[in-house]
C-alpha cells in the first residue's frame, strides 16, 4: 500500500464551525479548512497532522502536533475598521472589532442570533447589522442602561427627577400617565378629581362630568365665590383651603342650593309635617302656634295670654 499525501486532501466547512475551532487533523483557514497545509491566517492553536507509517499488513496512523506560525499586524488580517494588536511577548495578531462587528477577524456583523438586546428589547435584522427596540425606561444600543433626565426620560412635558439607585420619576402634567408620561390618561388612572365622572373617549383621552363645585378639563379646579357658584340667592363664603359654604335661602337645599328642597330635608320647623309637592317643594303643616311656610314664625294670633294681677 503506497503512502497517502494528507496535504492534497481537503474539507470545506462553514464559517460557523471553522470559527469554533478546528476539526481534527485540520488548519482553519477563514471559512476553509485544509488537511496539513498553512495558507493565510491560522486562528487554530494548534494543528493536527496525521503522519502515515507504512506496517506489514496494514497502515498506523501517528498523530503529531505543529503550533502554526505566528501573523503580524504587518500582514492586515484584522477586517471591516478592526484595530490590530500583539500581546509581549509577540504572539499571534490579535484584531479588536468596530463596533457592529465581530469573528476572529472581524469578518461578520453582529445581528440577532448573537442575543444581544437585553431588558426585553425587541431585535430586528438590517442591513447594517441588528436594531434594538427599548422598551420602557432602557436606553442604549442594547438598551442596556436606564434612562436619565439628561436623556429627556420623561414624556410630555413631564417633570423628571433623577433616583440616586438608577431611573428616574416623571411627575406627568394633566392628561398623561404611565412611567414616562407616554401616553394619554384613560378611566382607569382616574384622572377626573373631585369624584367628577369619567368617560373614556375612543380616539384616546377622556371627559369627565364635573360637580357644580369644580370646573376644569378634569374637574381639578375648585369654583370661588367669584364663580357665583352658590344659586338661588344663597350667600357665598370662601373656604381659605378650597371651595365655598352656601347658605340657602328656605325653599332650596344642595351644596350649591341648586335644588329645591324635599321632606329628605327636614325642611319643617318645630316638628311640623311634611309632605312632598308633585310638581317640587313640600307642603308643611306646622303646629298651632307655629304659621309660615316652613313653620318658622310664631303664630300671634292663636297665643293665650295670662295676666297675673297682685
Amino acid at each position: 500500500m503506497g503512502v497517502r499525501h494528507p496535504q492534497n486532501m481537503r474539507a470545506r466547512v462553514s464559517e460557523a464551525e471553522c470559527e469554533s475551532g478546528c476539526l481534527m487533523d485540520t488548519t482553519c483557514v477563514g471559512s476553509e479548512m485544509q488537511f496539513g497545509v498553512f495558507m493565510g491566517l491560522n486562528i487554530c492553536t494548534q494543528t493536527q497532522i496525521i503522519d502515515f507509517i507504512p506496517s506489514q499488513s496494514s497502515v498506523l496512523y501517528a498523530i503529531v502536533f505543529r503550533c502554526p506560525r505566528y501573523y503580524t499586524c504587518n500582514e492586515r488580517p484584522c477586517l471591516n475598521g478592526a484595530t490590530c494588536w500583539t500581546s509581549s511577548p509577540p504572539r499571534n495578531a490579535q484584531c479588536t472589532c468596530a463596533d457592529g462587528w465581530t469573528g476572529f477577524r472581524c469578518e461578520r456583523r453582529f445581528n440577532c442570533q448573537d442575543k444581544l438586546c437585553q431588558n426585553g428589547a425587541t431585535c430586528s435584522n438590517t442591513t447594517s447589522g441588528y436594531y434594538c427596540t427599548c422598551l420602557g425606561i432602557h436606553i442604549g444600543k442594547n438598551c442596556q442602561r436606564l434612562k436619565t433626565c439628561s436623556d429627556g426620560a420623561c414624556e410630555n412635558g413631564g417633570n423628571c427627577t433623577d433616583v440616586s439607585t438608577g431611573g428616574v420619576t416623571c411627575q406627568c402634567v394633566l392628561g398623561y400617565a404611565g412611567q414616562l408620561c407616554e401616553r394619554n390618561v384613560t378611566c382607569v388612572d382616574h384622572p377626573c378629581h373631585h369624584n367628577g365622572l369619567c368617560h373614556d373617549i375612543t380616539e384616546g383621552g377622556v371627559t369627565c362630568a364635573c360637580s357644580d363645585d369644580t370646573t376644569g378639563r378634569y374637574c381639578e379646579i375648585q369654583k370661588t365665590c367669584s364663580d357665583g357658584p352658590c344659586e338661588n340667592g344663597a350667600t357665598c363664603t370662601d373656604i381659605s383651603w378650597g371651595g365655598v359654604i352656601c347658605q340657602c335661602v328656605m325653599g332650596y337645599a344642595g351644596h350649591l342650593c341648586q335644588r329645591k328642597v324635599t321632606c329628605a330635608d327636614n325642611p319643617c320647623d318645630r316638628n311640623g309635617a311634611c309632605t312632598d309637592n308633585s310638581g317640587g317643594g313640600v307642603t308643611c303643616r306646622c303646629p298651632a302656634a307655629f304659621t309660615g311656610d316652613y313653620c318658622e314664625r310664631n303664630n300671634h294670633n292663636n297665643l293665650v295670654y295670662f295676666y297675673i294681677y297682685m
